[in-house]
């Protein structure tokens, strides 16, 4: 019985492999391990899509996040949060936006700078007023609403009011401009649309032969105040911000730029522009080496992480040695470089 037996064994030992395969039960765990292995590469080829520049959330229009590497979706759902009055006041605020994944915000985290929000003081939050749609009045006949309507504060039409109770009262447009409560910029505002002559006929007449009679010459980058009213339609008020913006840019290196001054449409525009003439040896240039953060942040052009951008590059790079080498700073476009190029300059590096 042993030695059947024992034939047995040895005769099942050599057969039973041929009809039974051995158990894969282990491999679907390999399996499994390798997909985890996979969907770890694809994390990290999208992280490596991300292009990261220093950037302040608060003031990155759209096509800055998209050269981040952001989508056209989480872009979007930024600039909901943004147009519905959110903030960023620190690094974690870009962290809870839900497009933006861990693995996306680790990339960016080291870029992120924000500059400080300053709060309001505490107090009951202001009614946001609606914005002012002036219509045809009279001065002399409207209420406290309307003239709140009309955009002013109460403390401008309540001196007016005081004024007709008190027996006053308006013949012509310009004695709006003679209370004291009301700017050159709001009777510009509010001119055309008040129902009284314009001002004495007799001085007007005068205005318009003076035009007539003198052909007025204007250099609008070395013209003060006085100069620039000479020039048809522009007043003191817009004699000063013209000035005011020249200041700013550093002077005009063409004449086109005096439309980009609050205000100046293009029908005044074309009324005194061929009494203005340009000497661009007066625009004022800042050194792309020298001049200071603060400085170059204040020009009409650049905002902030433009700045940066370019300060980061010159930290990178050292001192640029000609104005053209700004095109290499990643946030500078072709139409930016052709206006911001009037007011760079690089002094010749010993």
């Amino acid at each position: 019985m042993l030695f059947v037996l024992l034939i047995l064994l040895i005769t099942a030992n050599y057969f039973l492999p041929q009809f039974i395969q051995p158990g894969l039960e282990k491999f679907s765990d390999f399996e499994e391990e390798v997909r985890q292995f996979e969907a770890l590469i694809q994390k990290g080829e999208k992280k490596d899509t991300l292009t990261p520049f220093a950037f302040d959330p608060n003031v990155l229009e759209r096509n800055g996040w998209l050269d981040l590497g952001l989508s056209e979706k989480q872009v979007e759902v930024i600039f909901k949060y943004k147009n519905a009055g959110g903030t960023f006041r620190n690094k974690e605020d870009v962290k809870r936006m839900y497009s933006i994944s861990d693995d996306e915000y680790a990339v960016l985290e080291p870029y992120i700078e924000i500059v400080e929000i300053k709060r309001k003081s505490s107090g009951p939050v202001e009614k946001q007023k609606p914005k002012p749609e002036p219509f045809p009045f009279d001065p002399n006949y409207i209420a406290d609403v309307d003239w709140e309507k009309l955009g002013l504060k109460e403390h401008q039409y309540q001196n007016i009011l005081n004024f007709i109770e008190a027996g006053g009262s308006f013949k012509v447009k310009s004695d709006l401009i003679k209370m004291y409560s009301i700017s050159d910029l709001d009777f510009e505002k509010l001119a055309d649309f008040i129902l009284l002559p314009d001002m004495d006929t007799l001085k007007k007449k005068e205005h318009t032969r003076y035009y007539v009679k003198e052909e007025v010459l204007v250099e609008i980058n070395g013209a003060d105040s006085a100069e620039l009213t000479k020039l048809k339609g522009i007043g003191p008020s817009y004699a000063r911000r013209i000035i005011k913006y020249r200041s700013l840019l550093g002077g005009f290196f063409q004449k086109e730029q005096l439309l980009e001054v609050f205000g100046m449409d293009s029908t005044r525009y074309q009324g005194f522009i061929k009494n203005v003439e340009l000497n661009t040896r007066l625009v004022q240039k800042m050194d792309l080496n020298e001049v200071e953060f603060k400085v170059l942040l204040k020009h009409p052009y650049v905002e902030y992480y433009i700045v940066k951008s370019i300060f980061n590059y010159k930290d990178k790079n050292g001192q640029f040695t000609s104005v053209a080498e700004i095109r290499k700073v990643p946030l500078i476009y072709e139409e930016l470089y052709e206006k911001l190029k009037h007011y760079l300059t690089v002094k010749e590096i010993k």
